[in-house]
Formats: C-alpha cells, structure tokens, sequence
C-alpha cells in the first residue's frame, strides 16, 4: 500500500509545533476573510448610495414633469380659477381613491 508522501522539512517538528502552524494559518485567514468581507460591504454600501441618489434625483423630475402636465392642463382648460380648482378637485379626489386602496 502507498503511504504518503511526507516533505522532509515537516518531519522534524513535533505535532504540537504542527498544530500551532494551522492555528496561526487559520488565524490569518480568518483576518483576511474579515478584511475581504469589510471591502466587499463597503463596495456595495457605495453602489447603494449611488442608487439612493439616482432614484432621488428621478422622483425629482418626475414632481415637475407632473407640475407641468397639471399647469398644462389648466392653460389648456382656460386658465381660470375655476379650471384651476377643478383640477386641484379631481387630483384631491383621485389621491384620496389612492389612499383608500393603500
């Protein structure tokens, strides 16, 4: 039966010698693996960041689009006061039905 090749330098040490190796190996991995995990949080903490800021930016543009549309509707309606509060009416109204079914 083959044994195991066994490198000549390990040889000499003693088992407690051996183990004390793996400990301190393990040890180092353990910090590495910690080090690792710290990059990889604080990579995906700075995509998260980006994110928040684009979708911030995108409701932004999206209140003054909906501005414009609700001015353009009002022009287009007269542009009175009237016009003006039946528009506000009906936005109230359907922001209301909104609400109820949130």
């Amino acid at each position: 039966m083959n044994q195991p090749r066994v490198d000549p330098a390990f040889e000499s040490y003693s088992t407690v010698e051996i183990a004390k190796q793996a400990f301190d190996e393990a040890k180092e991995l353990v910090g590495l693996e910690v080090q690792l995990a710290k990059v990889e949080a604080m990579t995906e903490l700075k995509r998260l960041r980006s994110a928040a800021i684009a979708a911030g930016v995108a409701f932004a543009l999206l209140l003054l689009a909906l501005s414009a549309l609700v001015s353009a509707s009002i022009l287009a309606l007269g542009a009175s006061v009237i016009s003006g509060l039946a528009v506000a009416g009906v936005l109230l109204l359907l922001g209301g039905i909104a609400a109820a079914y949130a």
